[in-house]
This record gives C-alpha cells, structure tokens and sequence, in this order.
C-alpha cells in the first residue's frame, strides 16, 4: 500500500490532455499501485462516501511508492467490437467497481492487451463522446475480434404471450400485455407488461432521477423508479411501475445488472391488480409515467400503433404517442417508445422518428 504525496485529479488514461478525469485523490491517502506507463502510474483508490473503488492514472511522482510496479504484460492487443450492450467498470469486475460508461452493440474499441488475473475482464480504450478517450474494464465474453453483423433494420418487439430472449435486458420475462399492438389488452399501452420475473433491472445503464414509494399518487404506477439514459447521444428515460419495494436512491449510478426494486402489484391506492412490471421507454423530460394514452373522457387511444400506419415503422407517428395534449393529454409533452424497440436499435428508433 503506497500514500499519495500531494492532492492530485485521477485521469481515465496516462495523459491530463488526452483523457477526461475519472476522480481525485487527497494528500496522504492510502492507494494501490498497479503498474507505471511511462510518467504515469495506475492506481487502485476507494470512491469517497461508497464501498467501490475505482482505478486510474496519476503522475507517478505524486506518490510515495513502498511497492515495486512496472508495466504490465500485453498479449494480443489491438481492435475489438462489442458483442452486446453492457457496461464498462473502473476495474475488473461488476463487485466492489464503479461502472464507468454503458457500452454499445457494434462499437469499436481498443484491446489493451491486459486481463485480471481470472482472465474474466478485459482492459479497454474507447472514446465515450467521440473526442476524449478512457480507459475501462469490460467483461471479456463482451468482446470480439470480428465486427458483428449490423444492427437489424428497424427493430426488435415483443407481443402478448412472449418470453424476453436471451440477450435482452429482463430476459426470461412473460409479456402479459404488450406495448400497444393489435393483442394489447386496452389500446394506448404505453409500455410492456412483464411477469415471471423477481426483480426490476434496467434496460440501459443510467442514472436514477426519480423513485416513488409512497402510494399517494392519482396515477397507478404505485411504487416506480425513473431511470435517465444518454445513448448515442439521445436521452430518454425509462420507468419500472408497481413495485413491491424500490431497492436504489435517486442520483445514483445503475447499469444492467442492478435490482432496482422487486416486483410487485403495488398502485396509487394499495394491492389491487396482479404481480407484473409496467416498464415504459418515453421523451420529453423526467416525469412520472402513463401506463396508458386517453382523452379527457377517460377513453384509451382510439387506435394501435399498427392501426395508424400502414407501415409500422416507417411511419413516426406509428411509432409514439405525444406531444398533442389536447389530443392525448396523458401523454403530456412526453412521447413514449416500444421498449424493446429502443433496446434493439441501441436508441436509434428515437433519433429517427422523435418529432
């Protein structure tokens, strides 16, 4: 265990130009040396007020090293493609790490040629925003030599009476109701219905805006978490409704793997409809979530998505509901998405058809 010399801003990479700060350290703290690149030297050091931890780059000089480092072993570096979407994490694993950024189908990153010890995480450089670059640890099942096939044109829906495949986020899950096709139980279903799951986990990594537990609302989504997404470059939010308990805080960091709560039947009024997660992709601002589009009068959307356009895709207003007010005022300024559509396209389906 080595101490810091002085205060010093911890960067994703070897470089305060190249690569975007990834933390800090104070005068004095205990840190692990891992290896040194030139001036530079990777560090393992606890995240202030967490039980994670993060690894980074600091001047070498900063530190008052009682352990011997040099530059780690490199086999086999160079480009790799993302298999699926996944997270990266500030060192290598999804216990006791940080996660650093969502990653991507198909996108391009750099193999560093470095693995844990396990040989079960990859250590990667990738750009994040197209001009800055990081370095992370990823999974390495998640990465391939070969670039995948393209995504698939349009995207991917699930119908009533499905199971969530392999390879989705809340894979496994029955959908009781879906988002509003032809078989949905009330036209205006703004979300997917899904069942046979315990636990609500996100469909993107984001960050936790908005949690309800309190079961005061005029609304029907009971106890929910809101979850706020940026992926290529489109922000959306995501809503997990009904739960029996919400399991994370607002403002914090989740990503694929955390339970935001478990499931339930929970409402604005107490337990009265069956155990299923209403999950809901939509635009327009953090809010608390329709699970339905209607008139004043109470009615559901007159028409499915497949009823308004011929072509389900090709069409935007096919695609979401919003922002007409007079029209649907549930929706508000908001327009909701097919979740899995979102999911499949990597958020595509928002660039192209958002209004």
């Amino acid at each position: 265990m080595s101490t810091m010399k002085s205060a010093q801003t911890v960067y994703y990479g070897p470089s305060s130009t190249t690569y975007p700060s990834a933390g800090s350290v104070s005068k004095g703290e205990a840190i692990t040396a891992l290896w040194t690149e030139s001036t530079w030297c990777y560090i393992e050091y606890s995240v202030t007020g967490s039980s994670n931890k993060k690894r980074g780059y600091v001047p070498t000089n900063t530190i008052n090293l009682t352990e011997s480092v040099s530059a780690p072993s490199s086999s086999n570096p160079g480009t790799r493609y993302i298999q699926k979407v996944c997270s990266t994490y500030f060192g290598p694993g999804t216990s006791g790490y940080a996660v650093a950024d969502a990653m991507y189908y198909a996108m391009e990153v750099k193999y560093m040629g470095v693995k844990d010890s396990t040989n079960q995480y990859a250590f990667i450089e990738y750009s994040s925003n197209g001009t800055n670059k990081k370095r992370a640890w990823i999974y390495a099942n998640n990465l391939a030599i070969g670039n995948p096939a393209p995504p698939p044109t349009g995207f991917k829906t699930f119908k009533e009476g499905a199971y969530i495949p392999t390879g989705y986020p809340l894979a496994g899950a029955y959908v009781s109701q879906g988002w509003n096709d032809k078989h949905t139980n009330n036209k205006g279903h703004l979300g997917y219905d899904l069942t046979g799951i315990t636990y609500a986990k996100p469909l993107f990594a984001g960050k936790v805006v908005k949690i309800n537990t309190e079961l005061n609302e005029s609304s029907w989504n009971g106890k929910y978490v809101c979850i706020e997404h940026t992926v290529n470059g489109v922000t959306f939010y995501t809503a997990y409704c009904h739960l029996a308990s919400v399991l994370v805080e607002e403002n914090k960091e989740v990503n694929l793997d955390t339970n935001l709560g478990k499931v339930g039947n929970t409402t604005a009024t107490g337990s009265s409809m069956g155990t299923h997660l209403h999950v809901c992709v939509f635009t327009g601002g953090m809010a608390s979530p329709s699970g339905y589009c209607s008139d004043l009068s109470g009615l559901f959307h007159p028409k499915t998505c497949e009823e308004v356009s011929t072509s389900f895709i090709s069409e935007a207003k096919g695609y979401y509901y919003g922002p007409d007010i007079n029209k649907y005022p549930r929706c508000g300024s908001r327009c909701f998405y097919d979740p899995y559509g979102v999911v499949s396209s990597n958020a595509k389906v928002i660039e192209k058809y958002h209004p």
